[in-house]
């Protein structure tokens, strides 16, 4: 509950801190919304439409009231609901996300567990090799890569977009692969991998190399103690070692990676989402700032801090399941 209470105060100054930020970008909304042959009159009536003629504290004092009443204001560029604008986008990144956190998950953990049990020998190389480039590769770089050299030569995977044109997503979630599990539509499933599987390695190629290298100096740290060395004594198998005791007592670590990581992929799509075209928040929010729309700016911002702190808690919460003796 103390942590609960601890996140209003820092979302109460990421809200302030966005504001604030967003009017220093130069440019104007109001150029950016007229056509170049707008009169002087038209730009008096936008601005006071959209109450940009009010000073700035007066402008966020009528922000932080709206916000309290759950309004995010209306978009300049889309002329319509920020939350429902939002909402439309939010599938596209949640069906990235999640496809790239199990593909970060799945191969950082298993490489970095091989890695562990292998040490100093070709998988344990291999491993590090591949945790290495993950972490210190720029994002747009593998996304390009990927382009050139898979996308492009075998024509199996899409450059840009979610699904055919022909295509119409079935819903109810708007996440495709998982709407295509609930229709049991085997054709639309691996269509939307082919879709998602590039952007989802490009996105989760960090999130896998720190997993790999986290992964593999706990299990490390953890083979070496001394339950570990009386289990095996009891005539223990390998795997059962490894695996029930070792990965599971390396867990702490490794799930604090995994939390933070899993809040900043909502980041780290809005490069990718630009890459490969993909029309989620992170596309939303460049185009946004593109077109100085403000409230789009602030309310996607705002979503990214939330889910950052809200994954943050989930991850203390975890801790008491992976570690009994942490109370909170």
């Amino acid at each position: 509950m103390r942590r609960v209470l601890g996140a209003i105060p820092l979302l109460l100054a990421i809200v302030v801190i966005i504001f604030f930020i967003t009017r220093l970008v130069p440019g104007d909304p109001v150029s950016a919304m007229l056509p170049e042959n707008a009169t002087e009159l038209d730009r008096q009536r936008m601005t006071e439409l959209y109450g940009l003629n009010d000073p700035v504290l007066v402008q966020f004092w009528k922000y932080l009231v709206q916000l309290l009443h759950g309004n995010l204001g209306t978009s300049f560029q889309y002329h319509s609901s920020v939350s429902e604008l939002l909402w439309r986008r939010l599938p596209a990144t949640l069906d990235l996300a999640i496809a790239a956190l199990l593909f970060g998950w799945i191969i950082g953990i298993a490489l970095g567990a091989i890695a562990s049990t292998k040490h100093n020998k070709w998988q344990d190389r291999t491993a590090s090799i591949v945790g290495l480039i993950g972490i210190s590769a720029p994002t747009f770089w593998i996304g390009l890569l990927l382009i050139i050299y898979v996308a492009v030569p075998t024509g199996w995977f899409p450059t840009g977009g979610r699904l055919p044109a022909d295509v119409v997503p079935p819903g109810p979630t708007g996440v495709n692969f998982i709407d295509a599990i609930i229709h049991l539509d085997p054709g639309l499933f691996f269509t939307s991998l082919r879709y998602v599987a590039l952007p989802a390695i490009t996105l989760g190629a960090a999130m896998t190399g720190l997993l790999v290298r986290m992964t593999r100096s706990s299990m490390l740290e953890v083979l070496g103690d001394d339950y570990i060395r009386t289990a095996r004594a009891k005539g223990a198998r390998e795997s059962t070692v490894n695996f029930r005791h070792a990965l599971r007592n390396a867990g702490r670590p490794v799930a604090t990676v995994m939390g933070l990581e899993a809040a900043s992929l909502l980041s780290g799509s809005i490069v990718v989402e630009t890459i490969f075209s993909w029309p989620g928040l992170g596309q939303t929010l460049v185009n946004s700032v593109d077109f100085r729309d403000y409230p789009v700016i602030q309310a996607t911002v705002l979503m990214f801090a939330v889910v950052f702190v809200l994954t943050n808690l989930a991850v203390d919460i975890a801790y008491c399941f992976i570690d009994p003796r942490i109370k909170y």
